[in-house]
């Protein structure tokens, strides 16, 4: 029962926030996203579309963030027009926080965090047996571009970024500790093949270098259909958090990917899952990644330069923290 009225009172915020979206403009998610960094840079605002996305759709979101797209939507009055936002003590904001407060306090409790009596050990780096998981984990699966285009530095910068972020995912698991974090990777070029097969749980990953096989070929179509066949019930149980798919290419595919596509857009995770494109170099063929996406008001990430790359792969890892946390 308590968790009935919990899900009532989320899809009365978001139905409440969609009419205020609505009212004032209907701005897109990228919009609201770059206004509110330029609005609140002082508070170092932080609206992620995948935020977004979750307050909308009726998943909880924290009051620092909620009061940040309120605020944001009133920066534009009911013609559209730009206007000021309200101030963070403004009543105006005052229901907005009262509905927060009883969502929070309806919100089922997680279990404490204990540590086990026999603490199991591990020789992996930054492993730590303080991680329970109490529920089905996230799935996180790379598909990554390995043909000639990801030539000289491509490669190694991919690496490089990915893992870089492999502390943050580790850290973000475990303050989610309701639910663990396993990585998949596919490489594809000619072809396509399983760089981590079996899911692996974050703390105990370590990540195999991307390598570049010089194919003339980029058979994305190839790697859809083997995520495929990884995103069926039973391999991840009904009942889990949205997976995470993030594709990384650098040209344009050379086989069927469109029906390759359909047949990932199929199974049962298929359209559920929480996608994320990055382009690597000029040659990449965004209108693909587009079409991968699944979502209009998504974009893929540029990252035609180190720095790009390694902030683009910063955002996958939000998308995970953000969307299916």
């Amino acid at each position: 029962m308590f968790e009935e009225a919990y899900e009532d009172l989320l899809q009365e915020q978001a139905s409440r926030l969609s009419h205020l979206r609505i009212e004032r403009g209907n701005p897109s998610l990228r919009t609201i996203e770059e206004r509110a960094l330029k609005l609140f840079a002082q508070e170092k605002a932080s609206l992620p579309i995948a935020t977004q996305s979750a307050a909308f759709s009726g998943r909880y979101v924290g009051l620092d963030k909620l009061m940040w797209l309120v605020r944001c939507l009133m920066s534009w009055d009911v013609y559209g027009d730009d206007c000021s936002p309200p101030g963070h003590r403004d009543p105006s904001l005052d229901e907005w926080r009262i509905r927060w407060r009883q969502i929070t306090t309806a919100r089922p409790q997680r279990p404490q965090r204990r540590k086990p009596a026999t603490a199991p050990t591990s020789d992996v780096p930054g492993y730590t047996s303080l991680h329970l998981d109490t529920g089905p984990p996230v799935h996180l699966i790379w598909l990554l571009d390995c043909s000639r285009w990801m030539y000289g530095d491509r490669a190694a910068q991919l690496n490089f970024a990915i893992r870089e972020a492999i502390p943050a995912l580790r850290a973000a698991a475990h303050d989610n500790f309701m639910t663990g974090l396993k990585v998949r990777a596919v490489a594809f070029g000619a072809g396509a093949r399983w760089m981590i097969r079996e899911p692996t749980h974050i703390d105990r990953l370590e990540w195999p270098d991307v390598t570049v096989d010089g194919s003339e070929y980029c058979e994305m179509g190839a790697a859809f259909r083997l995520v495929a066949g990884a995103l069926k019930i039973p391999q991840i149980p009904r009942r889990s958090p949205k997976p995470v798919l993030a594709l990384v290419s650098s040209t344009t595919p050379t086989d069927d990917w469109r029906s390759g596509l359909r047949e990932l857009d199929d199974t049962p995770w298929g359209t559920e899952s929480v996608r994320v494109a990055i382009p690597v170099g000029a040659g990449a063929d965004r209108s693909v990644l587009q079409e991968f996406l699944k979502n209009p008001e998504l974009q893929p990430l540029d990252a035609n330069r180190p720095k790009q790359l390694a902030a683009a792969i910063r955002w996958a890892e939000t998308e995970v923290e953000e969307d299916v946390w």
